[in-house]
């Protein structure tokens, strides 16, 4: 068993999302522009503490439904807004600068019969359709409706145009603006209001796969559709629009499949949906509101509400959980797995550097005592003595493993493992740096076994713990072909299920500050940067 990081909720080893909040367990994103950003963002030295080398699997490790299908979970507010207001100036970087307006390509909207660039002119007759749609001051199509609310609790909703001119919309306007469906797919039909929740859970999902280089991607107190994605296809706002029509559209097909099949919720899923306003409520006072509405109208915008927030947790829930049910279904032979690999077998050593290598996974402990100055030799020489002084004192005692784990937790340097007394579980052929590997799958190693190995981290003061029950080269082709048939499965759900979406007929909500472009003759300051230096957090929402 395992936990969720989201909600705690304890679950099933092969689970792929949830069934408590429905949140995915490993998340995934529009990756084609995290990817670009992450080749341009700047080199990351390795971590000298970890003996890890760097792995990939974790991409293909959850199904690519995950990116759709995550659940927006609201906890996760307080690590977007304490990442907000802790942006250094230095890694801000403001996205309109990566290319010009002109220069955009098209953005996909699969449905429709043209698609929009960045800078494309809203059209009279688009106007009229969905008074919100306009060009913003930068020049690019915003579907934003900037709101704030008064003491009184009246809200005021507007937008600045391309004129830099305030638009201002009556409430009665934007209410009615909410409940205008936007896409059809299947039996199912989503709204503005709804579009709220799917658009939140694709920004949420970016952010968690990849906050690390975050800064690099994006400016996150600019809002969204001020700046366009690292391969200048568009707006991030187009981008995650993009990936909200698409999630409804691959979740409806899911739904509709899940209740042809007869389909229902576990016990702990159903439970989640019926205490869900009880759960808002305590969370809620929790951070300081009156009671779920609140919460959910200022985590989404006033336009939401517990009713249409339950509906979407309920078909998400049901969707995801149907695909969890599809993606475990197939079962594979060793001999398909060592055929897949055997044809993958170049792609895979490139990506993500996985040997067929027939042996178990092994679990092993260690101390790192890191050299103080890498290029000295008296720094070594240092570590090394001080290595074989804790491991002197392991050996003139009980030298055992609980003995050991308690010297790792007192000495080792190595932060991934000091909480669990130097412990690294599954370890797999080629996960660690050369010779901590060689130490751990040499032939006839015994659990028990002792020893200092030395790498370019340090020293380590080694303990065999014991060898798992899993080959690790057949795990991940079993994870790859998982994921390749589901894939196959979602693409053919999908493409039966008969769909529409409107984009230009879209609305969101933003408490972004609206700001206009920095003129060359203007100061070069980032628009985020407070007086202070540091970032500014005006907002307690996300950036739509």
């Amino acid at each position: 068993m395992k936990n969720c990081k989201y909600c705690g909720a304890e679950l099933e080893d092969e689970a792929l999302t949830c069934p408590a909040c429905g949140k995915a367990v490993e998340d995934e994103a529009p990756v084609e522009a995290a990817e670009a950003a992450e080749a341009a963002a700047p080199e990351t030295p390795a971590e000298p503490e970890s003996p890890k080398k760097k792995t990939s699997r974790a991409a293909v490790t959850g199904l690519i439904l995950v990116a759709l299908l995550a659940v927006a979970v609201v906890v996760g507010k307080g690590a977007y807004d304490r990442n907000q207001s802790a942006q250094p100036d230095s890694a801000v970087t403001d996205s309109t600068e990566t290319a010009e307006p002109g220069d955009s390509a098209e953005t996909g909207d699969s449905a429709e019969t043209a698609t929009s660039t960045a800078s494309d002119p809203v059209t009279a007759e688009e106007q009229a359709a969905n008074a919100a749609l306009h060009n913003n001051a930068y020049g690019y199509r915003s579907y934003s409706l900037n709101f704030s609310t008064d003491e009184a609790g009246d809200v005021t909703y507007s937008y600045l145009n391309q004129d830099q001119v305030t638009v201002t919309l009556t409430p009665e306007q934007v209410e009615a603006m909410m409940d205008t469906v936007v896409a059809t797919a299947g039996s199912l039909s989503l709204t503005n209001r709804e579009l709220l929740y799917y658009y939140d859970q694709q920004f949420y999902s970016f952010y968690s796969a990849y906050s690390s280089i975050l800064p690099y991607m994006m400016n996150t107190s600019q809002a969204l559709d001020e700046q366009l994605d690292p391969q200048g296809l568009g707006t991030w706002q187009q981008v995650f629009l993009d990936a909200s029509l698409q999630g409804f559209v691959q979740t409806a097909a899911l739904y509709d499949a899940a209740q042809a099949a007869g389909f229902t919720l576990d016990e702990a899923a159903q439970a989640s949906l019926d205490n869900l306003e009880t759960d808002l409520d305590a969370m809620a006072q929790q951070y300081g509101y009156s009671d779920a509405a609140a919460y959910l109208a200022d985590y989404f915008g006033p336009a939401a509400d517990l009713e249409s927030y339950r509906q979407f947790l309920t078909v998400a829930q049901i969707a995801s959980g149907y695909a969890n049910t599809l993606a475990m279904e197939p079962t594979f032979t060793d001999e398909e797995l060592s055929a897949y690999f055997d044809e993958n077998a170049e792609s895979i050593l490139a990506s993500y550097g996985v040997e067929k290598i027939d042996k178990n996974v092994v679990n092993v402990r260690h101390i790192l005592i890191q050299p103080e100055d890498t290029e000295s030799d008296e720094s070594w020489a240092e570590a090394e003595a001080e290595a074989q002084r804790i491991y002197d004192e392991w050996l003139a005692g009980d030298a055992t493993e609980e003995s050991f784990t308690e010297l790792a937790s007192e000495y080792t340097q190595d932060p991934g493992s000091q909480s669990t007394g130097g412990l690294y579980e599954d370890v797999y052929p080629g996960q660690m740096v050369t010779e901590f590997n060689d130490w751990c799958f040499a032939d006839e190693r015994a659990v028990g076994d002792s020893g200092i190995v030395k790498t370019s981290y340090g020293y380590h003061i080694m303990y065999f713990s014991g060898v798992g029950n899993t080959v690790y080269w057949k795990t991940f082709a079993e994870d790859l072909l998982r994921s390749e048939r589901f894939s196959e499965t979602l693409t053919a759900l999908t493409d039966a299920v008969t769909q529409e979406t409107h984009s230009a007929l879209c609305v969101l909500l933003d408490r972004t500050p609206q700001s206009v472009p920095v003129t060359e003759t203007e100061t070069e300051e980032t628009p985020d940067a407070s007086a202070d230096g540091s970032a500014a957090a005006e907002t307690d929402d996300q950036a739509d």
